[in-house]
């Protein structure tokens, strides 16, 4: 190598005594003699070290200069004040900037006012040499707008140990984060109305109780429960659809009335929430909430239908120490409460509302283990001409019986199942159980069995309706199906379909407790409607000194009359109850006149008819005291000592019982 000449400043490494590896530059000569014979190398060695070095960091430079210029990240020089000293071209592409017109201008200028102090707490951390994570903040835009980038900085440190500057790199983030604050919105705010979900508004009713011990004695948090009234008939006959966009009214509405969205909540189905942040004294809560009441009013327009929607509001207040969830357990309670005192008003929390409510939910698994126990049966009520008296057919109410015997009454659990599921699997088991009875009487005798609304609109009912008519081999005419008038408050094309096709096999349709609800005459005329049952409250004043019920229960008599329709009055317990009706035209009645319910009919007797469900009573082994009600009556009673009724002494028991 060095036969033809120098060699200068050749890169080597070279073995330290200490074993370190050192680069250095070689220069080497080569000594010949007079025959050209080399006879010799001279060479001379320096330490390279920092010269290395220092083309490394040139090298490095570039590179990075080259990476900076053709990124399309933009990437900033900032020295020691703050202000740039070199801006990357891509900052054109990024923020809409010229380079070289950010020159010399300070960093903090292009941040977010409400980022600036983060983004200070990080630039001294990395003065300090500690490395820190990414931080996302808003930068400016040439247009005025603010991007969402994610910087990251490195210090730049002097040979001697002193701070050069900084560079930074930013990234845009924007759709990313907006991703994401959509995402935590969406998650937090109900996707129908806009408005925060029960989570979030639990967390901010627990920070505002927190805050009342900075507030002073006497101060409280108020949480109104807004419920709409009548949502579920609306869903059933207009769609859910519909439903939604009652909701969106309400929700529209009482935002006009509290204008902080902070402060608003959709709860669980049909309720909002309305947080009072601050009361003075816990009785305005009640004031606030009647101007939401009153906001809720005005119709709704859906189709051809126009809704008046109402909301009923329960008020819970708490003051230092209270609970976000017993508050709004309490408001609710309170608004179940005002619903069922008649809807469209408000209600404060009382004590005694939480205790009926642990009622009711042992009330509701109660129900639940009978059900699966086969606690509910059928007893049965004979329903008779009231020409002769002769017993027509029976009404099936359902009773509770216990293992040991003892019974539920009715109005303690029908209720309860009523506000969920569990009533339809009422209905159909006293449907099963009163048709398997049925089977077992003579024809022409029927069972009326009651529906509720719920059941009604149910998918599948027709179904069970015809396979258990089908299975017992019963005729379809011998079964009555019973709904209350509130029923068809909201008649669905479902519903609608349901009783028609029913009606078409022979069922018979009967409107049970008749003027005390709120359906339309229409209803009598569009639906298969076959009988209507007058409530026994209507009744029961009939022969008193006010004349009123007498005069509607003629005059509805004379209604079915005219629309062909059988009828029923409910509740008789006197004679003279039975000859006015008997006398205003209507055809069947049924009541303790002629008996209770009991667990198992009688079919009529071969010999006479007359005073059949009374034999049920005294065959029955129900005591003295009923069966002298029997025995007053002057019916004829299988098997009883008082057979003769010109003979029967109304003061002695049957003899059966």
């Amino acid at each position: 190598m060095f036969r033809d000449g120098q060699i200068v400043d050749y890169p080597l490494e070279l073995a330290h005594a200490s074993g370190r590896v050192t680069p250095v530059l070689c220069n080497a000569s080569v000594y010949r003699d007079d025959n050209g014979e080399v006879v010799g190398v001279f060479a001379a060695a320096r330490d390279a070290t920092d010269l290395v070095a220092r083309q490394a960091l040139a090298d490095s430079e570039r590179r990075y200069r080259l990476l900076a210029e053709n990124t399309t990240d933009a990437v900033f020089l900032v020295d020691t004040t703050g202000s740039f000293t070199w801006v990357s071209p891509a900052t054109r592409q990024v923020l809409g900037f010229e380079p070289k017109d950010l020159l010399g201008a300070n960093g903090m200028s292009l941040i977010h006012p409400d980022d600036r102090r983060a983004t200070a707490v990080r630039k001294a951390r990395l003065v300090e040499g500690v490395d820190v994570p990414d931080l996302e903040s808003r930068r400016l835009t040439a247009d005025g707008s603010y991007l969402w980038m994610s910087l990251r900085g490195r210090a730049i440190i002097r040979g001697d140990g002193s701070l050069q500057g900084l560079i930074v790199g930013t990234r845009d983030i924007d759709a990313e984060v907006k991703a994401r604050t959509a995402l935590a919105h969406a998650i937090e705010h109900d996707p129908l109305t806009g408005l925060a979900t029960l989570s979030v508004a639990l967390a901010r009713i627990d920070r505002l109780l927190g805050e009342l011990v900075e507030r002073g004695p006497g101060r409280a948090v108020g949480v109104l429960c807004v419920g709409v009234d009548g949502l579920m008939a609306v869903n059933e006959a207009l769609t859910h659809a519909a439903g939604d966009r009652v909701l969106i009214a309400i929700a529209t509405r009482i935002a006009t009335v509290e204008d902080d969205p902070d402060l608003l909540a959709r709860g669980s189905g049909d309720e909002f929430l309305v947080v009072l942040p601050d009361l003075v004294r816990a009785a305005d809560a009640g004031v606030f909430a009647e101007q939401f009441r009153l906001a809720a009013h005005g119709a709704v327009t859906i189709g051809v239908s126009h809704l008046e929607p109402t909301v009923s509001i329960g008020i819970a207040t708490g003051g230092r120490g209270a609970n976000a969830e017993e508050l709004l357990r309490d408001a609710a309670l309170a608004m179940h409460r005002a619903k069922d005192d008649g809807r469209d008003r408000c209600e404060f929390f009382q004590a005694s509302l939480a205790r009926e409510a642990q009622y009711r939910v042992n009330v509701e698994g109660g129900i639940r283990d009978a059900l699966a126990g086969g606690q509910f049966v059928p007893w049965f009520q004979p329903v008779v001409d009231l020409g002769d008296e002769t017993v027509v057919g029976y009404e099936a109410l359902v009773r509770w019986v216990r293992p040991d015997g003892s019974i539920v009454p009715p109005d303690e659990f029908v209720p309860i199942a009523e506000r969920t599921s569990l009533i339809t699997d009422l209905d159909l088991v006293v449907l099963w159980r009163s048709v398997e009875i049925l089977a077992r009487l003579p024809a022409p005798v029927y069972v009326a069995v009651n529906v509720s609304a719920a059941t009604l609109a149910s998918d599948g009912y027709a179904g069970q309706v015809i396979g258990t008519l089908t299975r017992y081999g019963v005729a379809p005419e011998r079964l009555h199906l019973e709904f209350t008038e509130t029923a068809l408050l909201y008649v669905s094309h479902h519903v609608r379909s349901v009783m028609h096709q029913l009606a078409a096999i022979g069922v018979s349709w009967y409107v049970d407790d008749f003027g005390t609800g709120y359906s339309s005459i229409s209803h009598l005329r569009d639906l298969p409607v076959a009988g209507l049952k007058l409530d026994l409250s209507f009744t029961a004043e009939l022969g008193s000194a006010d004349a009123t019920c007498e005069h509607l229960a003629k005059a509805l008599s004379g209604l079915a009359e005219g629309l062909g329709l059988d009828t029923v009055a409910e509740g008789i317990e006197t004679p003279q109850q039975a000859a006015i009706l008997r006398a205003q035209g209507w055809k069947h009645g049924q009541g303790w006149l002629y008996g209770h319910a009991q667990p198992d009919p009688t079919p009529p007797s071969p010999r006479s008819s007359r005073g059949a469900g009374i034999a049920m009573l005294c065959q029955s082994n129900i005591g003295g005291a009923l069966t002298t009600v029997a025995c007053r009556t002057g019916l004829l009673v299988r098997g009883c000592a008082c057979d003769n009724p010109k003979a029967a002494n109304p003061a002695s028991p049957c003899s059966s019982g």
